[in-house]
């Protein structure tokens, strides 16, 4: 049941757009129905059923999906400067878009001056949503550009230490704890490819929460995070999946 790089949380994200009238590809509208026959029952489908309950998901079309990267590592090409590599998650990159890079340290813009594809440096041309690219970033040190953050289109993403979300916590058969969360836990959440710490606070009404139970809970992270609404992440234990998130509103 350990998903620690959240590829079960990316298909149900591509289901729940795919139920809300987003416009996906084949591919993800493929995978978004081959997952939902195997949901049944599951912590996942919870998760689903909780989302559309609390109005977390919003509608859109492909038109709306905008540029964006996690960052997996950073490198140096000689004679060419900073590249950032990962997968695109959404939208297309082209050589001479402005790129922000959001999350971890304070935002900066700056321009994709190539595109490394394949192990080749391009000049021009571009990539979209599932590739895997490097993105050679303009007038930018390799020490400012660092693993969690997220490249995107200016002004698209913002970073966040402080937000609420709708939270279900797994049960021990689903692989999740056999005993509540509080407030005096420091749980850690996965984000895309990095984990964080964070602080939580419940509702004055709930002293704790537990396996198989679902809450509104707010949470303060240590560290500011590229956050966008909705957004689906976990909570993480030694490894394992403990927790699915839903961001249902981001505070600061």
């Amino acid at each position: 049941m350990a998903i620690r790089h959240i590829v079960e949380i990316a298909v149900i994200l591509a289901v729940v757009f795919a139920s809300e009238g987003k416009s996906l590809d084949t591919g993800k509208a493929r995978e978004a129905r081959s997952a939902m026959r195997g949901m049944s029952g599951g912590w996942q489908s919870k998760l689903f059923s909780l989302a559309k309950s609390h109005n977390l998901l919003e509608k859109g079309n492909s038109e709306d999906q905008h540029f964006y990267m996690p960052i997996e590592e950073v490198a140096t090409i000689e004679g060419r400067g900073t590249v950032a590599r990962g997968k695109i998650a959404s939208g297309v990159i082209k050589v001479g878009d402005e790129v922000a890079i959001v999350g971890i340290k304070e935002t900066t813009t700056t321009t994709c001056t190539g595109l490394e594809i394949d192990g080749k440096v391009l000049d021009e041309g571009e990539e979209s949503a599932g590739g895997h690219v490097g993105v050679l970033l303009k007038d930018t040190n390799p020490d400012e550009v660092v693993h969690g953050q997220v490249l995107a289109k200016p002004g698209s993403m913002t970073a966040h230490t402080k937000f609420e979300a709708m939270v279900y916590m797994l049960t021990k058969d689903e692989g999740g704890r056999d005993t509540p969360i509080s407030e005096a836990d420091r749980p850690k959440f996965f984000f895309r490819n990095i984990e964080v710490e964070g602080a939580i606070e419940l509702p004055e009404s709930v002293d704790m929460v537990q396996p198989g139970d679902d809450v509104m809970m707010a949470v303060t992270l240590t560290t500011p995070i590229a956050m966008e609404k909705p957004q689906m992440f976990t909570i993480v234990e030694a490894g394992r999946t403990v927790g699915a998130m839903i961001v249902a509103k981001i505070v600061e």
